[in-house]
């Protein structure tokens, strides 16, 4: 698993090695095909397709709404009838290990 400095955080699995594990195998399999492998937004099968999910600024309550609803108008599904919250939530605290200087994962 990826490690970096912590993030300041809002989500309550941020650290926590287990749930960074399972949102790291949940994001492979749900969003490296657009958002790519790195979560850079450098899609295998499109290029540069989606967001750098490293450069995350929304805050944390955005980022669950965001993945839950999707973002139609802009091709990203709603994953909330695929994916629980708690999952959502794995793959942020996932995320948050990526993250770059500036991103923002706090309400």
């Amino acid at each position: 698993v990826v490690s970096a400095a912590p993030v300041p955080s809002s989500n309550p699995f941020s650290g926590d090695a287990e749930a960074i594990e399972k949102g790291h195998q949940l994001y492979r399999q749900f969003c490296s095909a657009c958002h790519g492998e790195k979560a850079d937004g450098l899609s295998p099968r499109w290029g540069r397709y989606a967001a750098d999910l490293r450069r995350f600024w929304r805050g944390y309550s955005e980022f669950l709404r965001i993945v839950a609803g999707g973002r139609p108008e802009r091709g990203m599904p709603p994953w909330g009838g695929v994916l629980t919250e708690e999952e959502i939530a794995y793959v942020g605290a996932y995320l948050e290990t990526l993250a770059l200087p500036g991103a923002r994962w706090t309400d």
